[in-house]
């Protein structure tokens, strides 16, 4: 069984995992005047100091990714649970910059999908036209990692039809050259070559 200081600890805790400062603060202060001390405040104090410095640096880091374009690590960001919680610690303007930039991420990834919906739609013409060549340039270009579960059965579909109609096109074009090796009439020099 717990202690109720011990409870309060476990709550302050909670609530700075969550990056919930005011509520930790309140809680922090509770503690703090039935113990008459102020560790618990203290405490909460270094930790948002810690996490005003780590949303500032991640702000260094979003202003830099985004000016070296590098969207696929904004995304990463954008992924990150913690990310609009340590955001919430800035000032608006610094604030509102960072989102800029990871709204510019996500609307990245949604041309990289539109053009991966694009480029299938090309390879299942170009197969259909029996540009199998082009169909496979064009799947190559592909980025896999914006390929949702449908457009990676397409490409799949779209795979095996290539190979199934290259296939084809090999054994047309190898009966093809031996009917015309067969039908081709011999010259008489070609005949006493074969013959000596």
């Amino acid at each position: 069984m717990l202690t109720p200081m011990e409870t309060g600890r476990a709550e302050v805790d909670e609530a700075l995992s969550k990056l919930e400062f005011e509520r930790a603060r309140e809680l922090a202060r509770a503690i703090d005047a039935a113990s008459d001390s102020a560790q618990m405040t203290d405490r909460v104090e270094a930790r948002h100091s810690q996490a005003v410095q780590s949303a500032k640096d991640l702000h260094a880091l979003i202003t830099e990714l985004a000016r070296s374009h590098d969207y696929r690590s904004l995304l990463d960001i954008v992924d990150r649970p913690s990310t609009i919680s340590l955001l919430g610690l800035l000032p608006a303007n610094t604030k509102s910059r960072s989102e800029v930039h990871l709204r510019g991420a996500r609307r990245w990834a949604e041309r990289q999908v539109e053009a991966n919906s694009r480029r299938l739609d090309e390879v299942a013409k170009a197969v259909a036209e029996l540009d199998l060549e082009f169909a496979s340039a064009v799947l190559r270009r592909l980025d896999k990692e914006f390929l949702d579960d449908a457009m990676r059965e397409t490409r799949n579909q779209l795979l095996l039809e290539i190979t199934a109609r290259t296939i084809e096109m090999e054994e047309l074009q190898n009966s093809a050259e031996r009917v015309i090796s067969e039908e081709t009439p011999t010259r008489w020099w070609q005949r006493r070559r074969r013959t000596r």
